[in-house]
């Protein structure tokens, strides 16, 4: 989901210590790019270099974002990073005022990451599917984030079997809003949103975007669904709300109804709640953004801007 970028899938092993000799370079411009760029992701990952890169570093230009390469300009290493962190107030250490997208087109990912930080249950999920590895100094190094792959299986229907995904502490520039206190800076979601990257194939391949289900199944490690609109009902969503189930709605990629501030094309939300209004039911949404919070609408009209819905669970 989210506005269609054709960016082409890759993971570049000049920034992968994991990957093996580097695919050839289109040009000797693309090759002093990816040069530079593992210079880079050395220094910062080593912690030598904490400058920001220079103005004209092609990393932080998203004015293209079609074409951006998330996954050469992985880059970022946020200062004083925490994995939770409680602000004044704040009565969790994972709250959905944490999630925020960034330039990466995974709005579906942060959809799910919202509708799970709003239940004891999906902030469960969450906590335990992270765990810090850390130095004989203390320092953390490096996350293990376990992630839980489905596979469908005749007879016994859909299983899921847990995969182990280490990231390092340096990110995509364009990665999720990083929610700060002072200098601290809350990582949970960069590191779950690395995780993912990593999952399903790298950050240009999440930036392409996919249906709720799939993050759904990949963090809970249960079944979840992904049906057309005019299938689901009012009734299943009333339901589906008080079971505490994720729910989470995708736009159509273009509109023919009238425009509603917030709406966005080929975007993913997670509905918060309903709530009725002289006998009309009314849904509530959270955009993953953090801004352009679309006003209730009521569910009689929602086939005006929406076309799928994914629904997942935490119990």
């Amino acid at each position: 989901m989210d506005p269609i970028r054709a960016a082409e899938p890759r993971t570049d092993p000049t920034i992968d210590p994991a990957g093996g000799a580097p695919p050839p370079c289109p040009s000797d411009v693309a090759c002093a790019l990816r040069q530079a760029a593992r210079a880079r992701y050395e220094a910062w990952a080593s912690g030598t270099q904490t400058a920001p890169p220079a103005q004209d570093d092609p990393c932080q230009d998203f004015a293209r974002l079609e074409t951006h390469d998330f996954d050469l300009c992985v880059t970022e290493r946020p200062k004083n990073p925490v994995l939770y962190l409680r602000e004044s107030g704040d009565t969790e250490d994972v709250l959905p005022k944490d999630v925020e997208q960034g330039q990466i087109g995974d709005c579906s990912l942060l959809a799910t990451l919202l509708a799970l930080s709003r239940s004891p249950e999906g902030r469960a999920v969450i906590k335990n599917a992270i765990v810090e590895n850390r130095n004989d100094q203390g320092q953390v190094m490096s996350y293990t984030v376990t992630l839980h792959e489905p596979k469908d299986r005749w007879i016994f229907g859909k299983t899921f079997s847990g995969v182990k995904i280490t990231v390092d502490p340096v990110y995509a520039e364009g990665h999720a809003v990083i929610a700060k206190d002072g200098d601290a800076s809350e990582v949970w979601p960069l590191v779950l949103e690395k995780a993912f990257a990593q999952y399903v194939g790298g950050y240009n391949k999440l930036n392409q975007g996919s249906t709720a289900n799939v993050p759904m199944e990949a963090l809970t490690g249960r079944p979840a669904t992904n049906l057309a609109l005019e299938s689901y009902g009012e009734g299943r969503l009333e339901r589906d709300l008080a079971a505490g189930k994720l729910v989470v709605l995708e736009t159509m990629t273009k509109f023919s109804g009238p425009k509603v501030d917030g709406m966005i094309p080929n975007h993913a939300y997670d509905v918060t709640g309903t709530e009725r209004r002289h006998g009309e039911l009314y849904v509530t949404f959270s955009n993953p953004w953090g801004t352009s919070q679309p006003c209730p609408v009521p569910y009689a009209e929602l086939g005006r801007w929406f076309s799928r819905v994914d629904v997942g669970s935490v119990r």
